[in-house]
């Protein structure tokens, strides 16, 4: 059984917007720059062959280009009582098309997904202490240049994520 989720990665121009927004948590865990992603559908944890067929099933989708606008902090709620700091993310249509239909695709090949509203954000901070959200700094937007399956392993200092496919998406070099 394997914990999954699909997700674009950070563009790395928007990087420095991050690290600077991890800075006003009081405590907590700041997530590494090399795990900075746009979650668009978790799966829980799931069969090894369920992966593989939604890894098919993504293969052959043809998603708009995708721009990753991040328009300020927030803090969200997490599991129990944790709260994390987040960037959120315009939710714009190239953005909502991938969204819809990571999760068409995951529903095809029979994986149950928790009905919850997409509120497209990155996770800068995990169990924070509230922070006092500074007034946010205009983040250019940039092109998402892939999506991909990722493999959550839980580990005592935070969690590991690690590509199992990467899906180029339009606008992308040698796309």
């Amino acid at each position: 059984m394997i914990r999954a989720f699909v997700a674009i990665p950070l563009p790395d121009s928007l990087l420095p917007a991050c690290r600077a927004a991890a800075r006003v948590a009081i405590s907590g865990r700041k997530v590494p720059e090399e795990n900075l992603h746009l979650t668009l559908v978790f799966l829980g944890t799931q069969e090894t062959r369920r992966l593989e067929d939604l890894a098919e099933a993504l293969e052959v989708l043809r998603p708009p280009p995708v721009t990753v606008h991040l328009t300020g902090l927030d803090v969200l709620a997490g599991f129990k009582l944790s709260r994390h700091l987040v960037a959120t993310v315009e939710p714009e249509k190239g953005l909502l098309q991938l969204q819809e239909a990571v999760e068409r695709a995951a529903r095809r090949v029979d994986i149950a997904l928790e009905r919850r509203r997409f509120r497209p954000h990155v996770t800068v901070v995990r169990d924070c202490i509230d922070p006092t959200l500074p007034p946010w700094t205009a983040v250019p937007e940039a092109s998402a240049l892939s999506f991909s399956l990722f493999r959550t392993t839980l580990k005592k200092h935070g969690a590991e994520y690690d590509a199992l496919a990467t899906y180029p998406l339009p606008g992308a070099p040698d796309h």
